[in-house]
């Protein structure tokens, strides 16, 4: 529950007595729903375009997708 609620993995892993981290997301991130995967592939891309602004000026339509793709330097 904890991990669907998107605590810190590490957090999850203490209070379950694991010694790894690896331990918890072995045994227990099956059970994460879909939504979570893709809320995080969204802050990922986020991040992704954030970090592209501090090299090249970028467009972004409402939904955070790119309306052109800079050029390789």
């Amino acid at each position: 529950m904890l991990l669907e609620e998107r605590e810190n993995p590490k957090v999850v892993s203490e209070l379950m007595g694991h010694a790894k981290v690896l331990t918890t997301l072995s045994i227990y991130s099956h059970v994460v729903s879909k939504s979570v995967y893709e809320d995080a592939a969204l802050t990922l891309d986020r991040a992704y375009l954030s970090a592209l602004a501090g090299n090249e000026k970028e467009d972004v339509s409402s939904d955070n997708t790119p309306t052109r793709i800079p050029s390789a330097a």
